[in-house]
């Protein structure tokens, strides 16, 4: 008994567009090492504090680089 509902992949789709935003838009090998940073940061979260705190602590990465790097970690900077 299995039903299709409109928000099924919500927290996929989100966890793809950090790791985009991480590795930098169009930055193939970026997106890869930004799908890395956001692993080990969420499995550490889960390790060191709760795995309550997971997405949690994830989202904060992602804040801290939109603030701080907002084209990315390995993102050029447009003129």
């Amino acid at each position: 008994n299995y039903s299709i509902m409109p928000t099924m992949g919500l927290g996929w789709t989100l966890k793809a567009l950090i790791v985009m935003v991480l590795g930098g838009l169009g930055n193939i090998p970026g997106t890869l090492v930004g799908g890395l940073v956001l692993g080990v940061t969420e499995s550490a979260t889960s390790f060191f504090i709760s795995s309550n705190y997971r997405e949690v602590a994830g989202l904060i990465l992602f804040l801290l680089v939109l603030i701080f790097r907002p084209q990315g970690l390995f993102g050029v900077k447009e003129a």
